[in-house]
């Protein structure tokens, strides 16, 4: 009684399964069946599977959510500005370090954005694939660098205070 995703108890009998596996596929493999045939995911072109209409809705709540961000981070910008009121060391240091952390959070989402942009006019699954380990890949590079910069303005912060 097995369905199209597999006799039930293998490996790869859900969904969810067979999506964790083609998000780990290395360059060239495909998904297969129980019968060996390539599965449907890492064959056919996302532009038969994905309709136009939601690609475009998907497209423009990217855009909606990009901007209202954009609106949020404004907000929180002025807010930071404006609770530093006195010129004191301590103050200026603690603004200083939330525009820091603020703009990371800020390139961090627009990345996450631009990500989610690019996915929703992928044509293929390898191109989602790719587009997924390119991001991931540049997210690690940021955030390590991001942790030094925070790590080694907190540790000037401190010297500044005592």
């Amino acid at each position: 009684m097995g369905s199209s995703w597999g006799a039930p108890g293998d490996r790869l009998s859900r969904p969810r399964d067979k999506c964790a596996r083609a998000a780990s596929l290395g360059a060239g493999e495909v998904i297969r069946d129980n019968a060996g045939a390539k599965s449907w995911m890492a064959t056919e072109p996302l532009s038969r599977a994905v309709p136009n209409e939601v690609r475009d809705f998907a497209d423009r709540s990217v855009e909606q959510a990009k901007k209202a961000f954009g609106s949020f981070v404004g907000v929180v910008n002025a807010a930071i500005e404006s609770g530093a009121p006195s010129p004191a060391d301590s103050a200026d240091a603690s603004a200083q370090l939330s525009r820091l952390a603020l703009g990371f959070a800020e390139r961090n989402v627009q990345g996450a954005f631009a990500l989610a942009h690019d996915m929703v006019h992928a044509t293929e699954v390898s191109q989602l694939l790719e587009l997924q380990r390119e991001f991931l890949e540049t997210q690690m590079k940021a955030l390590k660098s991001q942790m030094r910069m925070l790590d080694a303005s907190g540790r000037n912060d401190g010297k500044r205070t005592q």
